[in-house]
């Protein structure tokens, strides 16, 4: 009996400091995540997701009732600003496309992901602008193609140089002209490392 319950007194002591370590180390998991640096304000938005494609006859008319939509919530007192985005950040559900600079050759396709977002989305998530300008209004189907690159598209595929005025043909759309860089964010999950991006309007 006496045997029994040291070896009782031993597994609930090794039983404890395993817990103890789990723990610990899910505490610090917490810590970092809670300082990661996600490339933009987590703190201040609130986020809906709507299905609108069956409602509407064609892209005009869903383009109009996001119009009417953002502006009407941008015009609730308290709410600074209201934007339209095609996916969540840190939601998982970003697209992949193949890519090549266009008229370049010499670089490889390869997959960055493609994000379709609207005008303010960059001011509302605090992504900083570092080179040309956000999307506006006017850019809509019919106009000539632009894309926003992010911080390390630019770096991989224009080292030394400025992506503005570039063109790039991402499989499936048209050639379109980069108008601004902006910083890295995660796109899927916090722990990823830095990749590259194309946001389209």
């Amino acid at each position: 009996r006496l045997r029994l319950r040291h070896a009782y007194v031993v597994a609930q002591v090794a039983l404890s400091l395993v817990l103890l370590v789990v723990a610990s180390l899910c505490w610090r998991s917490q810590a970092r995540i809670a300082g990661a640096d996600l490339g933009f304000d987590l703190d201040h938005g609130v986020v809906t997701r709507l299905l609108v494609e069956p409602e509407f006859e064609n892209d005009a008319a869903r383009q109009a009732f996001r119009d009417a939509l953002t502006e009407r919530i941008a015009a609730i007192p308290g709410v600074q600003s209201a934007v339209v985005s095609g996916v969540v950040p840190l939601g998982g559900d970003a697209l992949v496309a193949s890519f090549h600079p266009a008229g370049r050759t010499d670089i490889p396709g390869t997959r960055p992901a493609t994000l379709s977002v609207g005008p303010g989305y960059f001011a509302a998530l605090e992504i900083p602008v570092l080179v040309g300008r956000e999307f506006a209004a006017a850019h809509r189907a019919g106009t000539p193609p632009v894309a926003i690159v992010n911080q390390t598209f630019a770096a991989t595929y224009f080292p030394g140089a400025t992506a503005i005025g570039e063109r790039i043909d991402i499989g499936g759309e048209d050639d379109a002209e980069i108008v601004g860089v902006v910083g890295d964010s995660r796109i899927d999950t916090i722990g990823e490392a830095p990749k590259s991006v194309v946001y389209y309007p």
